[in-house]
């Protein structure tokens, strides 16, 4: 899975923020940037999210099921992470809280590329991390409540469309 953000407050690895400016330059200069990227719908989420680290061995807690827009379970040997509604976290919890949630409307076949760089390169040229969560359908954008309004103006920039901007 490819994120330009640890679960963390830091910042995305200089490397890893450099080698996505690099791929966009490369892109914009060869003139497949603009007939390539997408040009995506999507809609902010109104409520605000935590993601948490639990213990990997423990169960899935009550808690982390509240709510019916988005939530997000991933369990490795290293942890459960759990993306939820912010004000069913516990506050005993190890969590980073104050994300927004930004859905890329529609469904598309998981063979369609270029549906998270068209999203993941204009915000990283704009300094702007995210953690991205894709589903079976659609794509997710965890970003820093205080990154959100900048964040749409330049998705915006980018060609893209904000169904309910206006909710943000």
């Amino acid at each position: 899975m490819f994120r330009l953000n640890a679960v963390s407050q830091r910042r995305p690895s200089r490397s890893l923020s450099m080698f996505v400016i690099l791929l966009a330059t490369r892109l914009e200069r060869s003139g497949e940037h603009a007939r390539r990227m997408l040009k995506l719908t999507l809609t902010i989420l109104p409520q605000k999210y935590a993601v948490c680290r639990l213990d990997p061995n423990g169960p899935i807690p009550y808690w982390a099921l509240l709510g019916d827009d988005f939530i997000s379970l991933t369990r490795t040997h290293v942890e459960l992470s759990v993306a939820c509604v912010q004000e069913n976290v516990p506050a005993d919890v190890k969590a980073s809280r104050g994300w927004r949630c930004a859905k890329v409307e529609g469904a598309f076949d998981l063979s369609l590329p270029g549906v998270h760089v068209s999203l993941a390169i204009p915000l990283a040229q704009a300094g702007i991390s995210i953690l991205s969560i894709a589903t079976y359908e659609t794509d997710h954008l965890l970003i820093r409540e205080e990154d959100l309004e900048r964040s749409i103006k330049v998705l915006e920039e980018a060609g893209h469309h904000f169904a309910s901007a206006e909710n943000a």
